[in-house]
């Protein structure tokens, strides 16, 4: 009886786990990890609006994050900074709780450091992708602390304080007290101009 069992759920399960399919976001990340010099946007968009549904699809963009911050060691180009605003603007796309779960765990601290190294190895930013802006922008949508720290770093740094991103910042910022309190505590008594 029990081997009948067995092989019935075998049976009724095993087509579904084999013919499961990436969804067109998983494809799209793959087939940039395997060919990173390439442009993502490329990739992304033969997607019409991607979204990341799933702790794979996050997984997957933190490997993408990691091979970025690798390529980062050796060297910096406009193709390398599209990649990482390509890779960032997926941040704001995540629809489904464990995937936003999973992007601030691990995401948030990948994107820090990349932001770190950049700033580090003074590279400068060569196209109007602006990712440096971006990273920002997430880090206020997020509630990982070092991104909430990162934010609050270049708030007090007057960093770009032209930009007109600011604004869209501070008031995503704004929407959690919490967030708001811990930037506000970051500044040091130092309004941003």
């Amino acid at each position: 009886m029990k081997s009948v069992s067995i092989a019935f759920i075998l049976l009724c399960c095993l087509p579904f786990a084999l013919f499961a399919q990436d969804s067109p976001l998983s494809k799209a990340l793959k087939s940039w990890i395997k060919n990173p010099g390439s442009e993502i946007s490329k990739q992304l968009k033969k997607m019409k609006e991607p979204e990341v549904k799933s702790e794979a699809e996050c997984t997957l963009i933190c490997q993408a994050l990691e091979t970025v911050k690798s390529h980062m060691q050796n060297s910096f180009d406009e193709r390398t900074e599209g990649n990482i605003y390509e890779l960032t603007t997926l941040f704001q796309t995540a629809s489904e709780k464990e995937a936003a779960q999973c992007l601030n765990n691990k995401g948030i601290p990948l994107l820090v450091d990349i932001l770190s190294l950049k700033k580090s190895r003074q590279y400068e930013s060569g196209s109007g992708s602006d990712c440096e802006m971006m990273m920002l922008k997430v880090f206020a949508m997020y509630n990982s602390p070092e991104g909430l720290k990162k934010l609050s770093e270049f708030v007090n740094n007057d960093y770009k304080n032209e930009e007109y991103l600011w604004s869209v910042i501070l008031n995503i910022a704004s929407e959690s007290p919490a967030k708001y309190y811990f930037i506000i505590q970051g500044l040091k008594g130092k309004i941003p101009t």
